[in-house]
């Protein structure tokens, strides 16, 4: 059996950093260095998107608990993220007392709200090296719920051989230039310059609204905000590389297939940090410094260029059954041992300013850009409780306003209201 860097990596690292320790019930071990406490254990509850695979199930359950100071029954419901939501909301309705939640970007606000994260004390800030900017998005109403953990960027990749062969030395410094480059960098070989749509679509959207210079919600979260013309100039905009013939609604990423910017079928690609993991094992040599180049996208004339930042945080539960055992464990996540394990099994960048030394994070140039470029972080999902309702009516709007269904300034009246009404609910 061929083996993978990430399966090596896991196995080694289990076994360096547990010295064989058994997974969730075991002894104490070394590695959890910000445990306090002692050996006091119990029993913990997580609620979960990530590491849904059989790799991920071992690195959570027995590298990371398994390192854990005391004896730890860690039960895990491994939910994806198009079940999330729903599983959250049959939580509030049940009273499922899960200790702790990892959920995404944006979803604090809607269940703070709920009543379904408990407010942290800044205290367990302590010892973390966090950017603020990813703080600002773990809280509400001046409360802090959660702590970043994982975070996925969007950049735009390029194939430099194909750059050059038309003449393209760096992405241009704005939307407009941007566009006009595509436009010239049509044909020789390439079925589109640009891939846009192999991510989520809704991301896509709100990548460009905050280029455009808008964001979705009002700081107070109590109205929208892509009302101002920045909505529909980003829906103006990604209909107009379609009609220019520089992307294509139809070329896309098809799972478990290598990408079109992997395949050649185009120069570049809106892409997010997490597929990092799949293009070294797949097309290694594709993504040196010398064969591929990273950027941000770039802001309309006059606003500055922008990551969009998703991600996965972590919440203790209001009613979880032991708070500060809840809380230490959420303090070990971070310990710089597991943050490489966990971020190496994801290919996601870790939540802290100061990145573990590891050799394999070390070779992930995704990780590292989007770590220094964090204060350029501006296209989140996100800002209100209002924020899931709007999430579920994103997609199929955003695809109807592209694929010529109804106009921009349709899909955003329609937008407006759907958040409206959320909001006179709460």
């Amino acid at each position: 059996m061929t083996l993978s860097r990430r399966t090596l990596f896991a196995a080694g690292g289990a076994a360096a950093v547990l010295g064989g320790a058994a997974a969730c019930g075991s002894d104490g071990g070394g590695g959890g260095g910000s445990d306090a406490g002692g050996d006091a254990g119990g029993e913990l509850s997580v609620l979960t998107p990530i590491f849904e695979d059989s790799e991920g199930k071992k690195t959570l359950e027995e590298t990371i608990a398994g390192s854990f100071e005391g004896d730890l029954s860690l039960t895990v419901d491994y939910t994806p993220w198009d079940r999330l939501n729903e599983k959250l909301t049959t939580s509030i309705a049940g009273g499922m007392a899960t200790d702790i939640f990892m959920s995404g970007v944006g979803w604090i606000p809607p269940f703070a709200h709920k009543g379904v994260f408990a407010a942290l004390d800044d205290s367990i800030l302590e010892g973390l090296d966090i950017h603020e900017k990813l703080l600002d998005m773990c809280r509400y109403d001046g409360a802090l719920h959660a702590l970043p953990y994982q975070m996925d960027g969007r950049m735009i990749i390029g194939n430099r051989t194909l750059m050059e062969e038309r003449g393209i030395t760096e992405v241009p410094a704005t939307l407009e230039e941007f566009r006009e480059m595509l436009k010239e960098a049509q044909g020789g070989g390439v079925e589109s310059p640009l891939d846009l749509y192999s991510n989520n679509i809704r991301q896509t959207w709100v990548h460009l609204v905050s280029c455009f210079g808008g964001s979705l919600f009002t700081e107070d979260g109590s109205a929208v905000a892509f009302d101002d013309g920045s909505g529909e100039a980003a829906l103006d905009y990604m209909i107009a590389l379609i009609d220019d013939g520089s992307t294509n609604f139809d070329l896309r990423a098809a799972e478990g297939q290598p990408r079109p910017w992997q395949q050649g079928k185009v120069i570049f690609e809106l892409a997010g940090s997490g597929i990092w993991p799949d293009l070294y094992e797949q097309t290694g040599d594709m993504v040196t410094e010398e064969a591929m180049s990273i950027d941000l996208l770039p802001g309309a004339e006059g606003n500055d260029p922008v990551l969009f930042l998703g991600g996965t945080l972590v919440s203790i539960g209001e009613r979880a059954r032991d708070p500060e055992l809840a809380e230490r464990f959420v303090k070990h996540l971070y310990t710089p041992e597991n943050l490489a394990v966990a971020a190496v099994h994801g290919g996601r960048v870790p939540a802290v300013n100061t990145l573990p030394e590891d050799p394999v994070l070390a070779e992930n140039r995704f990780i590292s850009f989007v770590s220094e470029n964090l204060d350029y972080a501006g296209g989140t999902e996100g800002g209100s409780p209002a924020w899931m309702e709007l999430r579920g009516a994103l997609n199929p709007e955003i695809e109807a306003a592209v694929t010529g269904s109804q106009t921009p300034a349709e899909t955003i009246a329609r937008l407006k209201q759907t958040a409206d009404d959320a909001i006179s609910r709460l």
